[in-house]
């Protein structure tokens, strides 16, 4: 299944919004990856990955989010993400919550 990317901006708080909805599986790890990048080269100082909306995440993304905040904090910005509670706990107990705070959000 195909992921949908939309983007979303917040200009009175200085926030861009990287809105996820489908599958992060191995398929699609290409298009995400873009898509992170063209969030981190915004304008924007605040950056949002909403993932509410994700049915199935592969553990490699979790990876990929840390090396995304990673290169969203050289550049002076910062990364959080939005998820649904399952996928925050997956996501902690992985430890990803230490480089990428996670907002949980009801689906």
């Amino acid at each position: 299944m195909p992921i949908s990317c939309t983007f979303d901006t917040v200009e009175e708080r200085d926030i861009k919004i990287l809105r996820v909805q489908g599958e992060l599986d191995f398929d699609v790890r290409s298009s995400f990856q873009e898509n992170l990048s063209e969030l981190i080269h915004a304008d924007q100082q605040k950056l949002v990955v909403d993932l509410g909306k994700i049915q199935r995440m592969s553990s490699v993304y979790i990876g990929t989010m840390i090396d995304y905040a990673n290169k969203a904090s050289s550049e002076g910005k910062t990364l959080s993400c939005m998820m649904e509670d399952r996928m925050a706990g997956v996501c902690r107990d992985a430890g990803m919550d230490k480089v990428v705070p996670i907002v949980v959000v009801k689906s």
